[in-house]
């Protein structure tokens, strides 16, 4: 005698039985910020930043643990661009632990110490930066996002345009900047909106 096809016990095709147990736990499951509001608007401030002292930016969550974020700041020397990719990788209760890697463009001029304002400059009229940083971030389904950053940039293009020459202070110089880094701390505080 053969024994009943699983369906048959079921009382329903095995395809049919997944689907519903999936479904089932999914509709006990919160809903997820980055998918209910995908679109932040945020104001950031900060160190050094790929935005510069302060800029606006667009951060849109393309997939519930992967956002882009582009956007327009001023730094010590001018305006500033930036775009990055962020994953998040780790969540801590409601907050994520994420990782960004980015490009962003502007007039820099490098000091040292970093931010040593009283150092005299060595000047790049357009520095092109690779930029990599670990961030903690939230978003409420209210809407309200925060983002504490940390990172780094190198500059991978640009041409020297003054040169710190020690006690002579700066003067007419050429050749490529890459090789310059710059760590940078910041923060973003924004809206994230229903779309």
């Amino acid at each position: 005698m053969r024994a009943p096809a699983l369906h048959t016990v079921l009382g329903m095709r095995p395809a049919w039985f997944c689907f519903g147990l999936l479904t089932a736990s999914n509709a006990n499951a919160e809903p997820d910020a980055y998918v209910e509001r995908p679109l932040a608007l945020c104001a950031q401030v900060g160190l050094g930043t790929p935005l510069g002292f302060y800029g606006i930016a667009a951060d849109y969550a393309v997939h519930p643990n992967i956002s882009i974020e582009a956007g327009v700041g001023s730094g010590l020397v001018g305006t500033q661009v930036a775009a990055q990719v962020r994953a998040r990788v780790a969540q801590l209760d409601s907050n994520w632990l994420s990782l960004g890697v980015g490009v962003s463009e502007g007039h820099y001029e490098h000091r040292e110490p970093f931010f040593g304002i009283e150092y005299a400059p060595t000047v790049v009229d357009r520095a092109y930066w690779a930029n990599a940083e670990l961030s903690f971030e939230r978003r409420t389904l209210g809407g309200f996002q925060v983002r504490a950053y940390a990172g780094a940039g190198a500059v991978f293009a640009g041409e020297r345009q003054r040169c710190y020459d020690g006690d002579a202070g700066t003067m007419p110089c050429s050749g490529s900047a890459r090789g310059l880094w710059n760590p940078y701390i910041g923060i973003s505080l924004g809206y994230a909106l229903k779309i």
